[in-house]
């Protein structure tokens, strides 16, 4: 009996798929945290991220790189 394997994806495709899951999950936490601000865990994570300016910033960059990725994505 022999198994064989169909490779679905491309090697560039999973950088992609992982890249968003991080990326998504990236701006989640630096997001959730300035939706609600009055949160337990909010004041926790913006502390953690060294303040709410530095939040604010992560966040932007993270879109900003999120965004690259769909572009590169349509690109392709």
């Amino acid at each position: 009996m022999t198994t064989e394997y169909v490779v679905r994806f491309s090697p560039w495709a999973r950088v992609q798929h992982a890249a968003i899951i991080v990326l998504f999950g990236l701006l989640l936490l630096t997001g959730m945290p300035q939706k609600w601000p009055t949160a337990g865990l909010s004041v926790w994570l913006v502390d953690a991220m060294g303040g709410i300016f530095a939040a604010r910033w992560l966040h932007r960059a993270v879109g900003v790189v999120f965004s690259g990725l769909v572009v590169a994505h349509l690109v392709v």
